[in-house]
């Protein structure tokens, strides 16, 4: 569900770089609002990146989470293994 976003927001951006490059010289003031809105675009598009991004982490997060509790389980068999070895 995400793509269809991004690449609507490419399209809009290409509408706006065009728009520029038809305006005369003579209007300054306008492609400059225009780059505005293109690097507020911008500004959007790595926020969706930085969400992506942030999900990933969570989840390598949830990863080392699991790998941990493996390695508590292993340390704690090991350990009991020790104990059972030492004479009493």
């Amino acid at each position: 569900q995400r793509q269809p976003q991004q690449q609507r927001q490419q399209q809009h951006q290409q509408q706006l770089q065009q728009q520029q490059h038809q305006q005369p010289p003579q209007l300054q003031e306008q492609p400059q609002q225009q780059q505005q809105q293109l690097q507020e675009l911008h500004q959007q598009q790595q926020q969706q990146l930085q969400c992506q991004e942030r999900r990933q982490q969570q989840q390598q997060q949830q990863l080392q989470c699991e790998e941990r509790r493996q390695q508590q389980r292993r340390q704690r068999q090991e350990q009991h293994q020790e104990q059972q070895q030492l004479p009493q």
